[in-house]
């Protein structure tokens, strides 16, 4: 007796074989696989007329991998006759390679090839960078800007972009003279991520140890030169007022500056940029970032943003929104407002605020509810204020910012 075994893997009942079944049998199967086909492409065509594919045409398209160019249809037919090939062999139940050749196959993913320049090792990458002076060159691609992304890249990057040295005969009569294109560069510069007031401080470190290095190594002898070891230590005390590593006179301050919170270096790096010529140029920046500074309250910032270079223009809207603060009257915030108005009206003869404003005198009337509370001083500030000259008839209340 011939050995019956089951295949519930590929059918709900037991499949007997040609060799038990006879030739009747096997032509059932013949027959069955024949319906099935059908089926199948009855299927193949409701599919393809559903994607807007025309069979008239006769043009399929071509498939990107070549083995598996094959359709459905005929992977089924491989699947039968596996299946009879194994049936000759009653002790061994059919594989299930047949079924696998029906799974769908999976796209293989490929990585885009790499551009010339990125093949190139870090040393040439970093040079190009510093020769080309493009900071925009990191966002080329992700592995160049992995490699360009270090800080003795910043620095180096640095010290070529902001950092000018005249020979040593030309330095009594040196002024540095900034091409457009140079004023443009050190702003875009600015304007980068990476560029934070510790990298700049470092910058400072390397541009002061570089100047001396450059003034000891010119009055030195060529054999005390190349004995000569610079100390890095000595320039941990630096100025940033320096005239060899000054940012261009020109120089937009970037929005990243412009905007909370508030720490100390952002403060520090604004202060330093203010202080060397650079200024901002969009009133909406102004703005914004003096509301950021008195909705936090920090007297330091506003005080920074009403200077000239920054250019915040303190009106009767400004000190409005210092008074009515929702997070509370800051007093500071204010001196500082009146402080600077006050100032334009001795040295320019420029009347910004209105001291008598309806809508400031009934917050403090309804704030003043006892001796020396908020009300009170606000009423005591507009009285100090309006004290000085009136303006005249030619004279116009300033704009905001």
């Amino acid at each position: 007796m011939l050995k019956k075994y089951s295949t519930k893997l590929f059918h709900p009942r037991p499949m007997q074989t040609p060799a038990v079944l006879g030739v009747k049998d096997s032509g059932k199967i013949q027959k069955e696989k024949e319906k099935k086909l059908e089926s199948e492409t009855v299927v193949m065509k409701k599919v393809e007329e559903r994607r807007g594919k025309s069979h008239s045409d006769g043009k399929k398209e071509k498939k990107k991998h070549k083995k598996h160019k094959e359709d459905k249809a005929t992977r089924i037919m491989k699947y039968f006759d596996e299946q009879l090939k194994h049936a000759k062999d009653p002790n061994q139940p059919p594989s299930i390679e047949g079924w696998a050749s029906l799974a769908p196959h999976k796209r293989a993913y490929k990585r885009p090839a790499l551009a010339r320049i990125e093949k190139l090792p870090d040393e040439v990458i970093r040079k190009i960078g510093l020769f080309s002076l493009n900071p925009d060159l990191p966002l080329a691609s992700e592995k160049i800007g992995k490699q360009l992304s270090n800080e003795p890249f910043y620095l180096a990057f640095c010290a070529a972009v902001f950092y000018h040295q005249p020979k040593l005969h030309e330095y009594a009569t040196y002024k540095p003279q900034w091409t457009p294109e140079q004023v443009a560069l050190q702003t875009r510069v600015l304007r980068c991520r990476w560029l934070t007031w510790d990298i700049y401080q470092k910058y400072t470190y390397c541009a002061h140890a570089r100047y001396n290095m450059y003034l000891r190594a010119e009055n030195m002898k060529k054999s005390e030169r190349m004995q000569w070891k610079p100390n890095f230590g000595r320039y941990d005390d630096c100025h940033l007022d320096e005239w060899y590593m000054e940012v261009a006179r020109g120089c937009r301050i970037p929005q990243k500056l412009l905007r909370g919170p508030w720490t100390d270096d952002k403060i520090d790096f604004l202060h330093y940029l203010e202080n060397v010529g650079a200024w901002v140029d969009d009133s909406n920046d102004r703005r914004l970032a003096v509301e950021d500074a008195i909705s936090a309250g920090d007297h330091d910032v506003v005080e920074l943003l009403l200077r000239k270079n920054i250019g915040v223009i303190p009106t009767t809207e400004l000190l409005q929104s210092a008074v009515m603060n929702k997070n509370g009257c800051s007093t500071r915030v204010v001196t500082r407002i009146c402080a600077a108005a006050l100032l334009r009206q001795d040295k320019f003869g420029i009347y910004s605020i209105d001291w008598k404003d309806q809508e400031l005198w009934t917050w403090a009337d309804h704030h003043h509810q006892g001796p020396q509370d908020i009300g009170w001083w606000v009423k005591m500030q507009l009285r100090k204020a309006a004290e000085h000259e009136k303006p005249s008839s030619s004279q116009t209340v300033g704009r905001f910012c």
